[in-house]
């Protein structure tokens, strides 16, 4: 039987991000969050990583645009990311997005 389980906090809690599961390692991108000291909220440029050895969540790149509501998925051993027709990814151990392809609707 399985069982919820409280594990170590995000840094920055946010809402509309993407999670994805790697080779067993979760990444989290992008989302949004509460802005600092201000009612509403802003769009994320992070994706993280959880290091469930460590119980810790660790920024491993930056987007170079801040996104929110939008899809991941793992192809083969990168995350990828598509929000507004563009397809973005990022190699399983790198640290740089790349544009892979743009989409024509």
């Amino acid at each position: 039987m399985y069982s919820w389980e409280m594990l170590t906090s995000l840094e920055v809690p946010r809402c509309h991000a993407g999670l994805v599961n790697v080779q067993g390692r979760l990444y989290l991108v992008g989302g949004r969050a509460p802005k600092t000291g201000r009612n509403g909220v802003v769009s994320v440029n992070s994706i993280e990583r959880y290091n469930q050895q460590m119980d810790h969540w660790q920024v491993i790149t930056k987007l170079r645009t801040a996104r929110h509501d939008a899809a991941c998925t793992a192809v083969g051993q990168s995350v990828s990311q598509s929000h507004t027709n563009v397809i973005y990814r990022v190699p399983y151990c790198g640290h740089l997005w790349t544009m892979m392809m743009m989409v024509l609707a």
